[in-house]
Parts: structure tokens; C-alpha cells; sequence
């Protein structure tokens, strides 16, 4: 008898079941280590659902990756054998734009990209939010420079496409991502 193994073609689809995980996720959604927090940050600009905290036990982090249905993205190999963690991601780059590229490509997110979308800082999806309405927390250069605004509805915090914005736009053109952008 001869058994061959071949690795999983890309783009996995963690929504789909397969005979080696019949139970697929509900969603698209990650659970990154303290190994990889900055990839945890480039994920959410893209505006995928990533939850990160640098102080998470890894049994703390493959039970909540069980509990909320998440793909772990970790470079830590004991972590990923956990029992518990059902889809996880062995992150084998160092440079954090190394590591968005290979998860784009290992799990097709670039047919799902909705860059500034999340808070970077909580990871909440953001609300549009009238000017007027937080007048009072802006600068008085943001205030007459800009009238497009979002807010995240958990911690309050503003986005809004200043100079920062610029280099993020080119961040996402150094990882080939030409989708849509918020308004300026």
C-alpha cells in the first residue's frame, strides 16, 4: 500500500468542510500570538476580524480560538499543537509584510479585503460618524482639513485618512493591494 501526502492547496477555505476537518468555521477569522502582533495589526488594517493580545497564555489562546471558531496564527510550533486548536497557521517568516503576503495567498484574503475597516487598536469593525458629531475631540488642522470620519463604537477611538494615511496606501500597494479605499 502506498499513501502519498500532499499539502493543502491554496487557498484554504476554513468555511468548507473536508475529510480532514469536517466541521468547517463559521467565518474567516484569526487568533494571532505574541509572536506575531504586528502581522495581527496588518490583518486588521486589511480589515480581517483579529484578535491579539501580547500578554495570552497559549492555553488561553487555543481556547478561544475554539470557543470563537478562529484560525491561529502563531510562530510558536508547541502552541499550535494544541488539541484544542482545530485550523492553525505555522507563521515561518520574520519581516511582518513577509508574513501578510503568505497569509493572503495561504487563505485567499485578497478576495474578501476591506482596508481601513477595523479598529486597529480593539478590532471592532468602525462606524461612519458625522463631523459634527466629535467636533470637539478633533484638532483644529483635522477639523478644517478633513470631513470624512469613522469611529470604533468599543473604544471611541477616530480614524480618518491624515498623513498616516499615505503610508498606509503604500504599505498596501508594497503587498500588490489595489482595493478600494475610504474616502479622504
Amino acid at each position: 500500500m502506498t499513501v502519498t501526502v500532499h499539502p493543502a492547496a491554496c487557498p484554504v477555505d476554513v468555511t468548507i468542510p473536508s475529510r480532514l476537518r469536517p466541521s468547517p468555521l463559521p467565518r474567516l477569522a484569526f487568533a494571532a500570538d505574541a509572536n506575531v502582533g504586528r502581522l495581527a495589526t496588518l490583518l486588521r488594517l486589511l480589515g480581517y476580524d483579529t484578535t491579539y493580545a501580547q500578554t495570552v497564555s497559549d492555553p488561553e489562546l487555543a481556547a478561544q480560538a475554539a470557543a470563537e471558531g478562529r484560525v491561529v496564527l502563531s510562530r510558536d510550533r508547541s502552541c499550535l499543537k494544541r488539541s484544542e486548536i482545530v485550523y492553525g497557521r505555522l507563521v515561518r517568516a520574520n519581516d511582518p509584510l513577509e508574513q501578510v503576503r503568505d497569509s493572503i495567498q495561504v487563505f485567499g484574503l485578497d478576495r474578501f479585503l476591506a482596508p481601513f475597516s477595523r479598529c486597529l487598536r480593539c478590532n471592532r469593525p468602525l462606524e461612519a460618524v458625522d463631523k459634527g458629531m466629535i467636533l470637539d475631540m478633533l484638532q483644529p488642522k483635522t477639523k478644517r482639513y478633513y470631513d470624512h470620519f469613522s469611529r470604533c463604537p468599543h473604544c471611541g477611538r477616530i480614524y480618518w485618512a491624515g498623513s498616516h494615511y499615505d503610508g498606509m496606501r503604500d504599505l498596501l500597494k508594497k503587498l500588490g493591494i489595489t482595493a478600494p479605499l475610504p474616502p479622504r
